[in-house]
């Protein structure tokens, strides 16, 4: 009896934290050069923001999607979120650094939706660093794919 009620309580446990995994990939969190976060932001609030929209082909989906989301840049100013670069972490651990002239020059969102439809894990959200791939700017700059980080998790700031 001892056993199964053991069981039966790792079973209930293991579904609970297998709930509670995917509302951690709702957050985004903004971290300052010690690793403290400065800003922490759920996808409601994210939503609530005034939206931007690139409406752009990318070498991972076929086709022209509409991507919406918040612009890389306000978002770093309503944290205060002030550097050189931001290192931009996905729920993997997979991190690259974009140079703050990028995201001025270069205006990347932070996509929320594609489509009209929000983005999951499965399908390259929760969130994702969305460059207009279209634009002859962007086109000119080949390093600019890997800046593309989808699945984000947090921004560091360097």
């Amino acid at each position: 009896m001892t056993r199964l009620a053991l069981s039966f309580a790792l079973f209930l446990f293991g579904g609970i934290a297998c709930t509670a995994t995917p509302s951690l990939a709702d957050t985004l969190v903004i971290l300052d050069r010690e690793g403290d976060e400065v800003a922490t932001f759920e996808y409601e609030a994210l939503a609530a923001m005034d939206m931007e929209t690139i409406k752009t082909g990318t070498p991972w989906t076929d086709g022209v999607d509409l991507y919406e989301g918040v612009s890389l840049e306000k978002l770093l100013s309503l944290a205060e979120a002030e550097g050189e670069a931001y290192t931009a972490i996905a729920l993997n651990d997979y991190a690259v650094s974009i140079p703050s002239r990028i995201i001025a020059e270069y205006e990347p969102i932070v996509a929320l939706r594609m489509n009209g439809t929000r983005l999951t894990l499965d399908n390259k959200g929760p969130y994702w660093i969305m460059f207009d791939f279209d634009s002859p700017e962007v086109q000119a700059v080949p390093e600019m794919r890997g800046l593309s980080i989808w699945a984000l998790s947090e921004i560091e700031i360097e």
